[in-house]
């Protein structure tokens, strides 16, 4: 199993879980993205902010659905899920942003300055409405 999908299951286990036990949704403290992902361009070595991550709903991937992240109101990227749910933004800058998921919601994101450098993969999930988020890194 790969390492996206085992991120997106796990949220949505925790969503089970809790709604199991009669819980209801708790408010998610915002995301905060300080991994850095290092890549070689010719003879430059390039660092950037990337959210690299899958979306699920009720269990299933969250297949070709409009991916949007917002600084305020002003869209600042966009891109789809493919079949699995994945998705990549790239090239972000330091600040606070709402992530929006087209059919699932959205979730708030704080882009830090790097403290690490290491890739990140991120899964955000709905269950039954909750919504969840995790990580894992290499």
């Amino acid at each position: 199993m790969n390492t996206r999908l085992a991120i997106a299951m796990l949220a949505s286990l925790l969503v089970a879980e809790c709604l199991a036990a009669g819980t209801t949704c708790d408010t998610l403290p915002s995301l905060q993205i300080t991994d850095v992902r290092t890549t070689l361009v010719g003879d430059t070595l390039r660092k950037e902010r990337v959210i690299d991550g899958t979306a699920s709903k009720d269990s299933e991937p969250l297949e070709f659905a409009q991916v949007r992240f917002y600084s305020g109101k002003k869209l600042v990227e966009h891109t789809t899920t493919d079949a699995r749910g994945h998705f990549l933004l790239e090239n972000l800058h330091v600040g606070r942003y709402r992530l929006s998921f087209e059919g699932m919601g959205s979730f708030s994101i704080e882009v830090t300055p790097p403290r690490i450098s290491q890739q990140a993969y991120y899964g955000f999930t709905s269950l039954h409405g909750c919504l969840s988020w995790g990580l894992t890194s290499d």
